[in-house]
């Protein structure tokens, strides 16, 4: 199995998968360089650590760094009333300068033909990192990527956009896992047609499924 996993922290997600199989190999993304270098002296077989961001535009960005470094974003954390019990946790303490890569241009650059599970926790900035795919978007079998549900991150996207976002790309939702005590949610995607077919004259986008047929589903 391939796995792309963006935000990797302390690399708890493919450490779960790796122990139901040896074999799974595990592109880990992770832009605060102590715990890249933390990844990187596991030495865990098959696992490949890169220390950069990913976004829909590459160059160089600001990163925060937050004194709970899982919360830790390209975007400003704006800490309303909803998110007041983790204030401490998303007080920023420093300022990183990043490099910023597409996912399209990595999948290239690594021969990735097709991946089976593409993760995303990027605080805010994962509507931009699967932008970031482009086309090769239809690389992915399963996509899990986490959003806010009360507002968080400056300019972050809404779980509305998300799903139709990957809608429109042949990803149908499967299911809504809570977390954070209910103010985020993992969403679970898999791709039930690699090139889904826009039908303009009635709104509605043809999906083929394997073994079942053409339906038509709502823009």
């Amino acid at each position: 199995m391939i796995v792309v996993d963006v935000g990797a922290h302390d690399g708890r997600f493919f450490a779960l998968l790796q122990a139901q199989d040896m074999n799974t190999v595990v592109y880990a993304i992770e832009p605060i360089p102590e715990l890249a270098e933390r990844l990187r002296a596991h030495q865990l077989p098959n696992v490949h650590v890169f220390c950069f961001a990913m976004g829909d535009e590459e160059g160089t960005r600001t990163f925060h760094v937050n004194r709970g470094d899982y919360t830790s974003s390209l975007l400003i954390a704006d800490c309303n009333e909803s998110w007041q019990g983790y204030a401490d946790q998303l007080q920023e303490v420093r300022l990183l300068e990043v490099s910023v890569v597409r996912l399209d241009s990595f999948f290239e650059q690594h021969s990735l033909a097709e991946i089976d599970l593409l993760k995303i926790d990027a605080q805010g900035y994962d509507f931009q990192v699967l932008r970031g795919a482009g086309d090769a978007i239809h690389r992915v079998k399963r996509i899990i990527v986490e959003v806010q549900l009360t507002p968080l991150y400056q300019g972050s996207a809404s779980k509305d956009e998300i799903i139709a976002y990957l809608a429109d790309r042949g990803f149908r939702l499967t299911e809504a896992i809570p977390q954070t005590d209910g103010l985020e949610e993992n969403l679970e995607f898999v791709r039930v047609n690699r090139y889904p077919r826009p039908n303009h004259q009635s709104e509605l986008f043809e999906v083929n499924v394997p073994y079942v047929g053409i339906f038509q589903t709502p823009k």
